[in-house]
């Protein structure tokens, strides 16, 4: 007969930190919190960047205007 107040210590399958009680992770490290903050801190000044400029993002906003008039135009004429 088993003489512990708790029973039998945990098997093989329920791991090591099975026991007596719920198992409680341990807690994030600070540098963690920071960098998850700083992380999002920057994506949302990233979008709010992109709504407020009119929404004039993307490969076309790096591209010069065309010195000349466009082909079409020189078609049409």
């Amino acid at each position: 007969m088993d003489s512990s107040p708790t029973g039998p210590g945990p098997t093989a399958a329920e791991g090591p930190n099975a026991g007596p009680g719920p198992y409680r992770r341990p807690p994030v490290p600070r540098w963690v919190k920071v960098f998850a903050a700083v992380f999002i801190a920057v994506v949302v000044l990233l979008v709010a960047v992109a709504i407020l400029s009119g929404g004039q993002h993307g490969p076309g906003r790096h591209m010069s205007a065309p010195a000349s008039p466009s082909v079409s135009a020189a078609l049409e004429a």
